[in-house]
């Protein structure tokens, strides 16, 4: 037994006895994704941290702890419980999952999945998918706000073939939320189609026309052969879906303007980026991020344990 012990040792001694060179390598290679941890991670989130249990003192100019280090956390869940206002912001953003995972992706899987069959005009619809996932997002945004403006051309198109009153699109309370959400949809189903589609072209042919000598259909090739084989990249699609429920906040912006206030369409981080040149507030800001962080974050996880139960990682 022993003997043995001793054999594996040696193995893996061989296995790993590298060179002066290659450890000069590794450790050139590593230390760029090691620094840019340390400082985009550990740094700002020990920071923020920090600063989200202290106040700002306007009489010595700098933040200083309180007696109650948990003031700004007592004060937002508070907001939350019982102000209408800050508590909507939450629920804005929690809107934003049901549109990234339930519908954006869920569309983009089936318009890869005809772009992966190689339907008429194959080429021409991926430039049209790939489009959105290169132009600038205030670009986007841009043409999307003046196609529904009051003259824009979607107006137009009501007008003539009968409407009168075309509706306003963007600045009722229903429909401007509607709009966001659906452009969020419009210019998702790009981004996702691209990845999906690169996921989709690494299938072996072989598996599909095996599929086919058995007679499975369309749909049957889709759920039981295609989805299962990218379902990693559905799934890493689905964690940064979810993700947006912390990080959306240009789409509204460009949309509607006024970060600082807007509640009605506002996010979580559209109100720290409409807040932040505040400095008094940037220790409740901080704490307001990280409380938002402790809500939905173990949604996320959780959301993305299931889906990793559905199918199986296949190594093709």
């Amino acid at each position: 037994m022993e003997n043995a012990k001793g054999k594996e040792r040696k193995i893996r001694k061989r296995k790993y006895n590298l060179s002066a060179g290659a450890i000069v390598f590794i450790c050139v290679l590593l230390a760029y994704p090691v620094i840019h941890f340390l400082i985009t991670w550990v740094y700002i989130n020990s920071q923020t941290i920090a600063l989200s249990f202290t106040r700002y003192n306007p009489v010595v100019n700098d933040y200083q702890i309180p007696n109650d280090i948990f003031y700004n956390y007592k004060m937002w869940i508070d907001r939350f419980l019982h102000d209408e206002r800050y508590s909507s912001i939450l629920w804005n953003s929690a809107l934003y999952i049901p549109v990234t995972c339930g519908i954006t992706l869920p569309l983009s899987v089936v318009c890869s999945y005809f772009l992966y069959k190689d339907v008429p005009g194959k080429n021409f619809f991926k430039v049209i998918y790939f489009l959105p996932s290169i132009l600038p997002v205030v670009v986007l945004t841009m043409a999307f706000r003046l196609g529904f403006d009051t003259f824009g051309w979607v107006n137009a198109l009501l007008r003539a073939i009968g409407v009168e009153n075309p509706p306003i699109w963007f600045g009722t309370k229903i429909l401007t939320p509607a709009m966001i959400f659906f452009y969020c949809v419009w210019a998702g189903i790009g981004y996702n189609v691209v990845l999906l589609s690169g996921a989709m072209a690494r299938i072996p042919r072989e598996l599909v026309e095996v599929g086919r000598l058995e007679g499975i259909n369309f749909t049957q090739e889709m759920t039981k052969v295609v989805i299962p084989l990218v379902w990693p990249t559905i799934v890493t699609l689905f964690t940064v879906g979810m993700n947006t429920v912390l990080t959306i906040y240009l789409q509204a912006y460009f949309l509607m303007g006024s970060a600082e206030g807007n509640f009605n369409t506002g996010t979580i981080a559209m109100y720290l980026f409409g807040n932040y040149s505040n400095q008094q507030q940037v220790p409740q800001l901080a704490a307001f991020g990280l409380l938002c962080s402790l809500i939905f974050v173990p949604f996320i996880f959780l959301g993305r344990k299931i889906m990793n139960h559905f199918f199986k990682e296949v190594d093709y």
